[in-house]
């Protein structure tokens, strides 16, 4: 199943799988240890907030390179086309 909400994703999966933001390779693959079936106040647990925090800095960073990477490659296709 694919989510792109951290929290449902954290409250409904068994792992939570980072991509990377080229080539579609797997970042980091991060067990989700909370027994079935979950209650909503998980959510509210030190243990969730954690989790949560690690994946949100996972995929920033990674969102973070991407961005620089396509900066570069922007870069170079504007000096390609004036011919530099």
């Amino acid at each position: 199943m694919i989510l792109h909400k951290i929290d449902e994703a954290i409250f409904m999966a068994s792992r939570g799988v980072v991509m990377s933001a080229r080539a579609g390779h797997i970042k980091c693959d991060i067990p989700v240890e909370f027994a079935h079936p979950r209650d909503f106040l998980i959510k509210t647990t030190p243990g969730f907030a954690a989790l949560k925090a690690r994946l949100t800095e996972r995929i920033r960073g990674e969102a973070m390179q991407a961005v620089e990477v396509g900066g570069e490659l922007g870069r170079a296709g504007h000096s390609l086309e004036r011919g530099k």
